[in-house]
């Protein structure tokens, strides 16, 4: 099974996400969250996603609306991805999803309430292959991709990949750490071996 929906997040510049649209990327995230080794000011988050034609999510943590509403005036990006649900009384003016940390089944409960058309899931080392959950409990992210339009986080080798696209099934993957050469910067192979690792192409 190929994923539907791929995102290469974490992208710093603007060489980086037009190559990430040219090798069939479906959306490139860019990383507002202060304290993250992939943020960028958002004067070049704007520059970053210009001219795209696939989409471009905002990758924030806990927005206040006046930031909120800068990122979307500056970057206008396609939706965001946050790890805090917004307030009832000041929705996004945009489609958003979460990120949820899945450490252990305790994420199907997390997930269940999320009332988003997609949820990320940014994989602990035990739900990775070789870490203990995975190997207790084989059906959990089968189990949580059937709650929803599963997006996968947290590989950290392109080995890893296939395994958990395989015992899975999401709807979607993150490439991050996995396809670059330092933190915020694509090695351009390893993201053509991982798009064709997951597109058979």
């Amino acid at each position: 099974m190929t994923p539907s929906w791929i995102l290469v997040t974490g992208v710093t510049n603007p060489r980086d996400a037009h190559l990430a649209e040219a090798l069939g990327a479906d959306a490139v995230g860019v990383v507002l969250v202060e304290g993250d080794p992939r943020r960028v000011r958002l004067d070049l988050a704007a520059e970053i996603t210009l001219g795209l034609t696939i989409e471009a999510i905002a990758i924030m943590a806990d927005p206040s609306p006046e930031e909120l509403r800068s990122a979307v005036l500056m970057m206008e990006p396609s939706r965001l991805q946050l790890r805090v649900p917004p307030a009832a009384d000041t929705p996004p003016p945009l489609p958003w999803y979460l990120s949820f940390p899945a450490r252990d089944r305790s994420v199907v409960s997390q997930v269940k309430g999320h009332p988003g058309d997609r949820f990320l899931l940014d994989l602990a080392p035990e739900m990775l292959p070789g870490g203990a959950i995975w190997q207790r409990d084989r059906s959990l992210l089968r189990e949580v991709g059937g709650l929803g339009a599963m997006v996968l986080g947290g590989l950290p080798d392109l080995a890893m990949a296939a395994e958990v696209v395989e015992r899975a099934r999401p709807w979607g993957i993150v490439l991050g750490a996995c396809v670059e050469q330092a933190p915020g910067l694509l090695d351009g192979d390893k993201l053509q071996r991982a798009m064709r690792a997951l597109r058979g192409r």
